[in-house]
Formats: C-alpha cells, sequence, structure tokens
C-alpha cells in the first residue's frame, strides 16, 4: 500500500483503518486537523445506489504477510492509537508526527499495543508520547527487537508509563522544547531481558515530516543520524 516515494497522503480524515498482505506507506496532510488510528466499518456498495453495512469493523493498522513494514507520517496535528499497529514478523513501525498546528502529541490509549514480532518500534513525536493507560500489564508496545523514541517534550508520566514487553534493546530521549521534559517508561516481564543501547534508526535517509534529531548521543552519516544511543533528556 504505497511506497516511500509515493505514500497514500490523506487530508481531513478523522479515523483511519488499513490492511495489506505487504508494507504500508501512509501520510496525514494538514497541520490543524488531528488523526486516530481506530475501528473504522467497511461498506459495501449494493448497486442500487445506497451502501449497506459491510461484513466487519477494520481495526488499526495491519500487514499480514511479507514482513510488511508500517510507515505513517503526519504533516501536522495530534495522533491518537486506540486500536492496535501491528506490523508482520520483522517488518518495522516507523511513526513520526510533526511539531506543526497541534503541536503532533502522540496518544496510545485504550490499551491499544504497537507491536511487530521482532522488527523495530520507532515513534517519533514532535511534542509527546502518552497513553491513558495507568501503570498495569497493559503493553504500549511490544517486540522482540529494538524500540527507538524520541519525543519534543515528554515521554509518558509517573502514573501513566509507556510500558513495553518483551523488548530486547531500548533508546529514548527527549528534546527538552519545554518545561517538564521527562522520561517515564517501564519494561513488563520478568522473563525476558532489557538492554540500553544504540538502537537503528528506520528509513533513516526519510525526514518527511519529521526525523531522530542529528544532535546528542546519536551515530550520524553524512549529517543524519543512522542511530540513537542510551536515554536521555536535553533540558528540565
Amino acid at each position: 500500500m504505497g511506497s516511500d516515494a509515493n505514500r497514500i497522503e490523506i487530508a481531513n480524515a478523522a479515523k483511519l483503518a488499513g490492511i495489506a498482505g505487504d508494507s504500508i506507506f501512509l501520510r496525514k496532510l494538514g497541520i490543524t486537523s488531528d488523526l486516530e488510528i481506530g475501528s473504522v466499518r467497511a461498506l459495501d456498495f449494493n448497486g442500487l445506489m445506497t451502501f449497506v453495512a459491510g461484513p466487519s469493523n477494520l481495526n488499526g493498522l495491519t500487514t499480514t504477510a511479507n514482513n510488511g513494514n508500517i510507515t505513517l507520517t503526519t504533516q501536522g496535528g495530534d495522533l491518537t492509537i486506540t486500536q492496535g499497529v501491528t506490523a508482520h514478523g520483522s517488518g518495522y513501525v516507523d511513526i513520526r508526527t510533526a511539531n506543526t498546528g497541534n503541536l503532533g502529541d502522540i496518544a496510545i490509549n485504550n490499551g491499544a499495543t504497537i507491536s511487530s514480532t521482532s522488527g523495530t518500534i520507532q515513534v517519533i513525536a514532535g511534542n509527546t508520547v502518552t497513553t491513558d493507560s495507568a501503570n498495569s500489564t497493559i503493553t504500549e508496545i511490544s517486540t522482540s527487537g529494538q524500540v527507538l523514541l524520541e519525543a519534543g517534550l515528554r515521554i509518558g508520566t509517573d502514573g501513566h508509563r509507556v510500558e513495553l514487553g518483551s523488548v530486547s534493546l531500548l533508546a529514548a530521549r527527549t528534546l527538552g522544547n519545554g518545561a517538564g521534559s521527562h522520561l517515564w517508561l517501564r519494561k513488563l516481564g520478568p522473563g525476558s531481558d532489557l538492554e540500553i543501547g544504540s538502537a537503528t534508526v528506520q528509513n533513516s535517509g526519510s525526514v518527511l515530516d519529521n526525523a531522530v534529531s542529528a544532535t546528542g548521543q546519536t551515530i550520524l552519516a553524512n549529517g543524519v543520524a543512522t542511530a540513537l544511543k542510551g536515554l536521555s533528556t536535553t533540558a528540565n
């Protein structure tokens, strides 16, 4: 569905869901409207100039085969995830919001999980990454691979930490564009270990809508961040 250079671009949509057997490349246009990744009911056309209810809801974003990646960027506005975003196999998830219009907050709500079996989960927020789930056993991010998180202001809060399941390696930071630039993260599960290390940036050649900042604890190639190292807060 789409390609890196030819993304399916969406304007004025309040809610989005999609499924594909291969990779998904999407982009939301507009700087003030917000987007929800949620549940959308399909409609079938019955040939009589009317629409009838389709077979079922489509929930979240999913790739079902071929280690399909999921890429979603927003030109501006906030992003709320209320249904799962799931990449097949070793496929990665790359979600980015620009710090434009409604700032680019990313909220992982309603018990939703961003996941891959073993691929990298990369979330780059113009402002904050938050969840409405209190600290519990609900994972916001799950993969046996790497997790890379970067936010302009804050990731999680003390009572609503971004909780990670089965993650092998983590790198995360905030860039401190305001007061309260904190990291609140939690690893779930007693049966797996976690390394704080160097996470490889996915699709580092693309700077559309946002990118890992080429400053601080990064590895650079031709001025572009190709890896983020460790945990850090820049200010406050």
